[in-house]
């Protein structure tokens, strides 16, 4: 197969270990051709060349404008190519002109969807001024729109949980869907770290205000009523200052100065190892309209290096806990949430039985070359 995959990734070299594993990685080992697109803030030059795992990537200068520069360079690949489909990932813009140019050439368009993009802009017009809110959320009402009109019309739909796949099946999409969910590379269950006077939670991933990290800051705090040995970790960015200052401010206040770390960003072949480190990991994820769909990295990536998860209970991080019994799974509340903590900190034997169970599970179902061949056999069904 020969392709053309617009992304919207927002760094170069790609932060997105689905699109760099599966799409860049698996799909050459199988023989498949990509054609990659994105656009990156700051590019020096307004169009740079080049090959990434072997297959060719265009970078645009994302300031410079994307409706020319993304018709021209597809519309020279739709003429000369054999491109057997078109794919857009999340940007309802991109896949709007990328559908008019695919359908006049002839070709199926796929819409490969990681996140509401709607929803994601409501919620972070919590973080803006007021002054910028009301224009976030009409850009969030808009983009809301245009994403479901996309999804709803696309020839392939590719949501990333089965949760999303349900929401638009409840919507009356009526054409193929394939969930494409997170997942991760070469599962296996690393050893336990030595014993210690304390025990390590890692909560791993952005930590802007829309994650609401003050709800696993409450239930540390509950937690280490009962198993003061309890320590958490955070390994992640903030992309505003403020919501790392208002996080600090809350341990200050919780009383957990000394039971919690703020660990920089480290690259994404070495969170493996932090994750090593850990006794398990935690994923409270809010059940909103925009997280409640998603297919949490973190969770993934935890179980495939034997490390159990205390988790709330979104559809897919349900699923794969309900599965895999890789950890223990309630409701979106503190007082759960913490006893979950307790449990897993007081039970050496359970974490490690766990954590053997959750690599299991995840190399089985889960690694990025399980998914890679589910997704090409759907693609060879649109073609067929």
């Amino acid at each position: 197969m020969e392709f053309a995959l617009v992304s919207d990734w927002k760094k170069h070299p790609c932060e997105e270990a689905q699109l760099e594993e599966i799409f860049a990685k698996e799909f050459s080992a199988l023989g498949h051709r990509v054609h990659f697109a994105a656009f990156i803030p700051g590019l020096p030059e307004l169009e740079r060349r080049e090959t990434w795992h072997g297959q060719p990537l265009t970078l645009f200068r994302r300031e410079a404008g994307t409706v020319k520069p993304l018709r021209r360079w597809l519309t020279e690949l739709l003429k000369n190519r054999p491109l057997d489909f078109v794919q857009v990932r999340n940007d309802p813009g991109f896949a709007l002109s990328a559908a008019q140019l695919a359908r006049g050439a002839g070709k199926p368009f796929v819409y490969h969807l990681s996140i509401l993009n709607g929803p994601a802009l409501i919620d972070e017009a919590r973080e803006v001024s007021l002054a910028r809110r009301p224009f976030q959320l009409l850009k969030g009402l808009v983009g809301g729109a245009l994403v479901d009109r996309v999804a709803m019309t696309c020839d392939l739909l590719l949501p990333i949980s089965a949760a999303m796949a349900g929401h638009y099946r409840a919507m009356g999409r009526k054409g193929p869907i394939e969930a494409l969910p997170m997942g991760c590379r070469e599962a296996s269950a690393e050893p336990a770290p030595p014993p210690r006077d304390f025990v390590e939670a890692l909560y791993v991933g952005e930590m802007d205000r829309a994650r609401r990290l003050d709800f696993l800051l409450r239930a540390l705090a509950r937690a280490r009523r009962e198993e003061p040995r309890l320590r958490l970790a955070f390994l992640g960015p903030a992309r505003r200052p403020a919501a790392l200052e208002f996080l600090r401010g809350q341990v200050r206040a919780l009383g957990l100065s000394g039971a919690v770390s703020f660990e920089a960003p480290v690259p994404r072949d070495a969170v493996r190892a932090r994750m090593a480190r850990a006794d398990f990991g935690v994923s409270p994820v809010p059940p909103t309209s925009y997280f409640r769909l998603s297919s949490p990295t973190k969770l993934m990536e935890s179980l495939g290096a034997g490390r159990p998860m205390v988790a709330n209970d979104i559809p897919d991080q349900a699923l794969v806990l309900a599965e895999s019994g890789g950890g223990i799974c309630v409701p979106y509340e503190e007082e759960p949430f913490a006893r979950a903590m307790v449990e897993l900190a007081r039970d050496p034997a359970r974490r490690a039985d766990m954590g053997r169970k959750g690599a299991s599970y995840m190399a089985r179902e889960r690694d990025y070359a399980v998914l890679a061949r589910r997704l090409e056999a759907a693609y060879r069904r649109l073609l067929a």
